[in-house]
């Protein structure tokens, strides 16, 4: 056959051989250098087809910095793979091409591009064969675009009948990148097409072309793109709390719905349309909180990928079902919590194949499979017999569902409008932040910072102590204050080293989505250095913000400052923080002597959730007025309990009632009081105490049993949150030999704690119950757990009594020993507990059961055969003494 080469091909091929001869005096270059390239280097490109013409494309990379002249590219081609025996040279580019004219229609063409250097060293791609036809393919616009899919148009004409078509996608923009994209196939050979691609990233720009295999070669279309819309996330709604260290997606990546298979994704690809099966193209580490990781460039820095060990968490701490959701199958997944999420079978896919779809999940984790072989990564695979932690080729493409701790704290101006100073007292301690200034990152913001995102870049934190950053701080006597109003000026008190105030007033702006302000002036705190930078004003970054705490950060001056970028932040609280909450005792006695308020201590916001102890050295001649109030508490724990777990007179524990106390904010003040015995509180009428927690005494102005000559102390319990809210009584029967089981049941009886504001008093809707559970199986051979269990009631009352009034089994009164019914707790759970091979009952070895002797764990005096029938009643909520 008769080859007609075009005139600038043979323009190229003289010019070249001009070219390395007149560049003679380089020859010593590559014995000097040694070798630019390597075996991956050129690549042979894609073609472009007529019925009589073909254009070969090729690249080399590494000769970016070399002169044209000292190298020549072309393509070797041929009629059989193993004889290349023709060449045409190309331009002299990063980028060639060469293209031959006068073939024969349906010709079968091999070629191969080439770099040669200085006409010594020759370089080759891999042969790649087109061939010659009048076949078109023709790209259609894309349509239907939301954050997950598009639907993508192609059309073809003058095809044989084994041809296949479709649409190639990349999110390269480059012709060449392209052709080698993700092929998704069209289903049936037809002129005219459209695919529903789904699985796209949100906010990417895609690139595509139709296509026409050929089998020997492809026609390409012109190339197109698009771009997904934007998807916002928010971790409230997307994540689910299943009761393990991290929350999980609801959805894979690039799925609109649960049940969606989403994108599938090899070990490091973050595109979704890398057709690849070299390892050397994917991750070869940890891809997890890298730029590799897929779930976290999806996810706009709010997620990452599972590693090996929370997906391992998942599997193992909670239930799986093998399901159909929507006719789509996959595993059904429930936490400790009861909270779902669902992993749909969603397949594999190798190069452009995808198999298992809907029989099988493969998911994909963000760690390698081994440091010394970086040609695996751990997956997690199963399917409806079995689930496993596995390895996979990282070239295979897998599912994605990612994980965050990330949370969704809003950004709320109106709590800048406050008084600040920095977080530093006198004595060089910290209310809040164990530091007056901290340092991040230079990505670092409120999203890292409040919203612990697992953003990507230069986040760190450094919380430095006083002594760190003395040196830096401004020489002063006190920090004054920096004073924020909401019409946008700012007042800032600076206080020097001979204690000289001055008084600086300016304006400040907000910018509430970059969660950044801008002042006039100075910032509080600022270091006399760090004052001279451009940048010390202008959008510095609010990291965290409450209403007693708030950090803004300035981004260090390398220059200025001599170290390295980071943010300074400056950490601030309100004034009020300063003194903590007070713990005030009032004790008069009988006599009117006494003390009618002193303050015993203080303690600092961030100690208060706990038990505390303090003492009062003094003297009372019995209890007229005995209160003990925490001051300013509403506001580090606007919700707090406060309970009296003990008191000491002059050393010597004393029975109380705790019932008749009466609690909180009695005064409306903030602060919770524990009023004890007042005879104008409100458990008392008429200057009498109705009844007194300290003896059987009613209607009294005094009680003597309150009486101490040198001190009081008092032990009591701060809990952040309230017992008020609805509690439900749960029978609970356990078999012999742990069959049947009943680990629960309610029969819709429930009861209300509630704070009654007029008694101050601590109440129950209802006290007493009558339960009965039926059950399916027999329980006829004894139990071996037998109790009333009232979930989160312990919490706040620890020494509640209940009383069993009855037990019937099948109908028939049973007879117990009511002194070994107990009182016991399982964590923050009351039990009422009959019997508990395990429990205060049973437990050690001891025979305390009162309906009958153990047989090893088993009563049998507890058996039933269809019903359990308990009636008891909740005497209080706190321990009533015997006085």
């Amino acid at each position: 056959m008769k080859l007609t080469r075009i005139f600038s091909g043979i323009m190229a091929l003289l010019m070249g051989a001009a070219m390395l001869t007149a560049c003679s005096d380089t020859d010593d270059y590559w014995s000097n250098t040694g070798a630019l390239l390597t075996d991956g280097s050129v690549v042979t490109g894609s073609s472009d087809v007529t019925a009589n013409s073909a254009t070969f494309h090729g690249t080399v990379t590494g000769l970016e910095n070399m002169n044209a002249a000292s190298y020549a590219t072309g393509f070797k081609y041929g009629y059989s793979q193993d004889k290349l025996t023709e060449t045409v040279m190309a331009a002299s580019a990063a980028e060639f091409s060469a293209t031959l004219s006068g073939l024969e229609n349906n010709t079968v063409l091999y070629y191969q591009a080439y770099v040669t250097l200085q006409g010594k060293m020759t370089y080759t791609g891999e042969v790649k064969s087109l061939i010659t036809t009048d076949a078109t393919a023709t790209t259609g616009e894309a349509t239907d675009i939301d954050f997950a899919g598009a639907t993508l148009a192609g059309s073809i004409s003058k095809y044989p009948d084994n041809a296949t078509a479709g649409i190639i996608i990349s999110t390269t923009n480059d012709e060449e990148a392209v052709r080698a994209g993700l092929r998704i196939a069209n289903a049936d050979l037809e002129d005219n097409y459209a695919i529903a691609k789904a699985g796209l990233l949100p906010g990417t720009t895609y690139y595509y072309a139709a296509y026409l295999d050929l089998g020997p070669g492809t026609v390409f279309g012109e190339m197109k793109e698009f771009a997904t819309a934007a998807n916002e996330i928010n971790v409230d709604e997307e994540f689910v709390d299943l009761g393990l260290s991290v929350k999980w997606a609801k959805r894979n990546v690039g799925a609109r719905t649960e049940t969606e298979f989403g994108g599938l994704f090899g070990f490091g690809d973050v595109t979704g349309t890398n057709p690849s099966i070299d390892p050397a193209d994917y991750a070869s580490a940890d891809t997890y909180h890298t730029a590799n990781d897929i779930a976290n460039v999806a996810l706009g820095g709010k997620a990452t990928l599972p590693t090996a060990d929370q997906f391992e968490e998942l599997f193992r701490s909670c239930k799986t079902e093998w399901i159909e959701s929507d006719g789509v199958a996959g595993y059904l997944v429930t936490g400790t919590t009861g909270n779902t999420i669902f992993l749909p079978a969603a397949g594999k896919r190798i190069a452009n194949t995808i198999s298992n779809e809907g029989e099988q999940g493969f998911y994909l984790t963000g760690t390698a499979a081994n440091a010394k072989d970086s040609k695996f990564a751990v997956d997690y695979e199963f399917n409806g017999t079995t689930n496993a932690r596995s390895t996979r080729a990282v070239y295979e493409a897998l599912a994605v569902r990612p994980v965050s701790s990330a949370k969704n704290v809003k950004f709320d101006k109106t709590l800048l409008y406050n008084t600040w100073h920095i977080d530093l007292r006198a004595d060089e301690s910290h209310a809040r932040f164990e530091g007056p200034q901290w340092y991040y990152g230079t990505d670092d913001s409120w999203r890292t910072v409040t919203n612990e995102e697992p953003v990507v870049g230069d986040v760190w934190s450094w919380k430095a102590s006083w002594s760190d950053v003395k040196a830096n701080m401004p020489k002063a006597r006190d920090f004054g204050s920096m004073t924020l109003d909401e019409e946008g000026n700012v007042t800032i008190v600076r206080i020097d080293a001979e204690g000289n105030e001055t008084k600086e007033e300016g304006t400040y702006t907000i910018d509430e989505t970059n969660m950044t302000i801008s002042l006039s002036i100075d910032i509080l705190g600022i270091p006399e250095v760090m004052a001279k930078s451009k940048d010390c004003k202008t959008n510095l970054k609010i990291l965290s913000l409450t209403e007693e705490t708030t950090q803004i950060a300035i981004l260090r001056d390398q220059e200025l400052s001599g170290e390295g970028p980071c943010l300074l932040a400056f950490n601030y609280a309100i004034d009020k923080i300063y003194s903590g909450v007070g713990v005030s005792l009032m004790t008069v006695g009988g006599d009117w002597n006494g003390n009618w308020g002193t303050t015993l201590g203080m303690i600092m916001p961030e100690d208060l959730v706990g038990q505390h102890t303090f003492k009062y050295e003094g003297a009372a001649n019995g209890a007229m007025v005995t209160l003990l109030d925490l001051v300013g508490i509403a506001r580090p724990l606007p919700n707090a309990f406060v309970r009296i777990d003990e008191i000491k007179l002059d050393g010597t524990p004393i029975k109380f009632n705790a019932n008749n106390f009466c609690y909180g904010d009695i005064e409306n003040k903030g602060n919770f009081r524990v009023e004890m015995f007042n005879i104008w509180g409100k458990g008392a009428k008429d200057g009498n105490v109705m009844a007194s927690p300290f003896s059987n005494l009613t209607n009294v102005g005094s009680d003597p049993a309150f009486t101490f000559a040198n001190s009081c102390e008092i032990t009591f319990t701060i809990i952040d949150g309230s017992p008020e809210g609805t509690y439900k009584p749960n029978i609970v029967s356990v078999g012999a030999g742990w069959w049947p089981q009943n680990w629960g049941f309610n029969d819709g009886s429930s009861f209300d704690v509630t704070l009654n504001t007029e008694t101050a008093k601590y109440e129950m809707s209802k006290n007493n119950f009558d339960i009965t559970y039926t059950s399916g199986d027999s329980f006829a051979g004894g139990t071996i757990m037998t109790f009333v269990q009232i979930d989160n009631l312990y919490k706040w009352f620890p020494t509640m009594h209940c009383t069993l009034n009855s037990c019937k089994l099948d109908g028939t009164s049973a007879t117990f020993d009511a002194k070994k019914v107990v009182d016991t707790s399982d964590g923050d759970a009351y039990r009422l507990e009959l019997w508990n091979c395990y429990g205060a009952t049973g437990g050690n070895s001891k025979d305390e059961c009162g309906f009958g002797k153990r047989d090893g764990d088993v009563i049998h005096e507890l058996g039933f055969s269809t019903s359990m029938e308990l009636d008891f009643t909740i005497n209080s909520l706190f321990a009533v003494p015997e006085f």
